[in-house]
């Protein structure tokens, strides 16, 4: 539920860096039209709450792969916990927006990679989103847009982002960043997201 007067949207993809770039470009294109922007990445690499996730990344609880979805969405979700704070007081201004990349999406689909079908992953997407929203009462963001991808070393997921987006349709648009096997200009990319957050633009 929103009940503030900020903006907050994520930018969700599987490659870490094509989110890291639009969230930039966006912030850009938004303050130049006055507004205040915030931007947050995770996981927060300095900040302590991510502590665990890095120790996960690392292999430090063995390989990644092997750890349990639900012990890795905890760690995730603590360190979206740790900066909940800052979101929702910044949200309370109208006028505000926050961006952010790499949030809650994005660790359900990479979770949800470990599933073998998708009556399991269904059931680890609507408990991570209990988890966060509910028990953790981190900011659920007004829209997450999913940059999808054509490589196929991000198929397994790419279809984990389309079950999420299927099972949550108001809360997710996708934006193509190529059409027949072609990466679209950056700039054709910045102007469909654009599209897509200027009509829930704080006036």
């Amino acid at each position: 539920m929103q009940n503030h007067p900020g903006l907050f949207v994520s930018l969700e993809s599987s490659d870490a860096a094509a989110g890291r770039l639009h969230n930039r470009l966006l912030a850009e294109r938004l303050r130049a039209i006055g507004y205040q922007v915030t931007s947050f990445h995770f996981p927060q690499s300095n900040a302590i709450s991510s502590h665990f996730v890095q120790r996960y990344q690392k292999g430090e609880y063995g390989p990644p792969d092997e750890i349990s979805p639900y012990a890795a969405a905890l760690f995730y979700g603590l360190d979206h916990f740790e900066a909940a704070g800052q979101i929702k007081t910044i949200l309370q201004k109208k006028g505000n927006i926050v961006l952010s990349d790499g949030y809650v999406a994005h660790n359900m689909s990479l979770q949800a990679t470990k599933f073998q079908n998708q009556a399991q992953q269904r059931g680890f997407f609507i408990w991570t989103d209990s988890l966060e929203f509910e028990l953790l009462g981190v900011p659920r963001p007004k829209l997450s847009l999913v940059l999808t991808q054509s490589s196929p070393a991000d198929k397994q997921l790419e279809s984990t982002y389309r079950l999420l987006s299927e099972l949550f349709p108001k809360d997710f648009r996708s934006v193509a960043t190529a059409r027949h096997s072609h990466r679209l200009n950056i700039a054709v990319i910045s102007n469909s997201l654009w599209e897509l957050i200027q009509p829930l633009l704080p006036e």
